[in-house]
């Protein structure tokens, strides 16, 4: 049916067993999709230079208003007749999007790394939750950002929560582990955590010394020793005696 799109229109619209649609006769190519169940979406109708007729999805009844949709609709209709493909144009954004998404850190992670390292190593699942709970604040930077200066500001925030040296170099090796894969796979031209160096750890013994009530406690038990010493040997002796 045609008839031009108002609010009032919508909120009265007949509900049938099939669904419908209401062409505007304001706009060309604007039209109403009215479902059994009571949705209603936009759309545009149009031709692209080739002749090949396609629809646009403008968006849902409630999320958007029948005035909001039909300026949508002369914008893109606008866009077509000078030649555009609007429904070509909105994949090719939602392609790149994801794609903007899947080189960051977390995308990595998630469509690259992690199923090849849970394949390929027994503490696979391991690593992943170790990266996950470790770098959060790293995830949504795109690969080729991430940046030594945000490590050491992640190893000083750590050290403040009292982490060891030796735990936090094992999770940045953990962490260039997965740059490193992803300059193998191309994703990346270098590792730019690889001139990172990791923190000293002190392995000298510490000398620790007794406290008053700790020195008397191993007097009395050295005093005590040396008492069965004494007992045990007198003991062995009568009897070799004997």
């Amino acid at each position: 049916m045609r008839e031009k799109l108002t609010e009032r229109l919508v909120k009265t619209i007949e509900l049938k067993q099939n669904p419908y649609e209401i062409v505007d006769t304001e706009v060309n190519g604007f039209l109403l999709r009215v479902q059994p169940s009571g949705v209603s979406t936009y759309y545009l109708v149009y031709r692209t230079t080739d002749g090949t007729k396609k629809r646009y999805r403008l968006g849902r009844h409630g999320a958007i208003t029948v005035t909001q949709a039909r300026d949508l609709a002369k914008q893109f209709s606008a866009k077509a007749v000078a030649g555009s493909d609007v429904q070509a144009e909105k994949k090719k954004e939602r392609l790149e999007k994801e794609k903007r998404k899947a080189r960051t850190l977390e995308g990595f992670i998630q469509h690259q790394y992690a199923p090849w390292v849970r394949s390929e190593r027994k503490t696979g699942e391991e690593t992943i939750q170790r990266l996950n709970a470790n770098f959060p604040e790293l995830m949504n930077i795109p690969l080729e950002n991430i940046a030594p200066w945000m490590l050491e500001k992640w190893r000083s925030e750590q050290r403040s929560h009292g982490k060891a040296a030796s735990t936090m170099n094992r999770d940045i090796v953990t962490l260039k582990a997965v740059l490193s894969k992803a300059v193998t796979w191309d994703w990346l031209e270098i590792n730019p955590l690889a001139k990172l160096k990791p923190l000293k750890i002190d392995d000298r013994a510490k000398v620790r010394y007794l406290d008053i009530e700790e020195e008397r406690r191993l007097r009395t038990a050295l005093k005590e020793r040396d008492h069965q010493l004494l007992l045990k040997s007198a003991i062995d002796s009568k009897s070799s005696s004997d």
